[in-house]
């Protein structure tokens, strides 16, 4: 029996940046989730990345498709992949476009070479308000 391999990519908030976003939404619309979702992300973020793969991969990178050097291989552990990405320059490099989309590459490499990717989107949007009263 061959078991199919896969991956299943996620991009998200550090728990400071989750809590961030929450207290700006209940300051802006007195809701958790809006306006800004999960999936909206401030300038200057660091992304927690997790991928779930079947057990037998060898190794699984990230990288932002167009933006090559920012990229990481995951490292494995009981519950999954896990790594991070974040650079000082990514607070004026992405964002300064209202809504620009990121789209994260998750690739997973087996022993047999066979390759599986995942891609994930996510939206930067910048906030004059934020900036405001918040230190990076």
């Amino acid at each position: 029996m061959v078991l199919d391999q896969t991956i299943e990519g996620f991009v998200n908030h550090t728990q400071k940046w989750g809590e961030n976003r929450q207290k700006y939404n209940f300051k802006v619309s007195g809701m958790a989730n809006s306006p800004r979702g999960p999936e909206v992300f401030f300038p200057g973020e660091k992304f927690m990345l997790k991928a779930n793969a079947t057990s037998t991969a060898d190794r699984v990178d990230v990288e932002i498709v167009g933006f090559p050097y920012y990229k990481t291989s995951l490292t494995k552990e009981s519950s999954g992949w896990t790594g991070s990405i974040w650079r000082e320059d990514m607070l004026e490099r992405f964002g300064p476009t209202d809504g620009q989309l990121l789209t994260f590459k998750f690739t997973a490499t087996y022993a047999n070479g066979w390759v599986r990717t995942d891609n994930i989107q996510v939206r930067i949007v910048d906030d004059e308000y934020w900036r405001q009263h918040t230190t990076y």
